[in-house]
């Protein structure tokens, strides 16, 4: 990873799919596959916080969709099982003290939600 002068920042490459606002402060969290990482700049590390077991991946490494579909800010994910017979509902249980307007309340956020799955 480097910076806009090209010097190298980090020789761990995290995550790079998605950004999800996932564990209750304000700075995003990295969706891939079917884990949610934090990303550490000063340990150069990053940390699993969520694994969904038993699911479909897509072909863009993603879940069937995945936003602020309960309402309070931070984002859920939808997944299919890989038997296709169940849809999965994730969200986190890490308590916030961050209190905003739920991100639907963005036009273009709410526009996007609808070409995320």
């Amino acid at each position: 990873m480097y910076n806009v002068d090209g010097e190298e920042i980090s020789s761990v490459q995290p995550s790079t799919n998605f950004r999800i606002w996932w564990d209750g402060d304000v700075l995003g969290e990295l969706l891939d596959k079917d884990f949610v990482e934090k990303w550490d700049w000063e340990q150069n590390t990053t940390t699993r916080l969520f694994t969904a077991d038993d699911v479909r991946i897509n072909s863009r490494n993603a879940p069937v969709l995945y936003g602020d579909l309960l309402g309070d800010w931070r984002e859920e994910i939808l997944y299919e099982t890989s038997d296709f017979k169940e849809l999965r509902l994730y969200t986190t249980t890490i308590p916030s003290d961050v209190r905003i307007y739920t991100l639907p309340h963005n036009p273009a956020y709410r526009n996007g939600l609808a070409v995320k799955g």
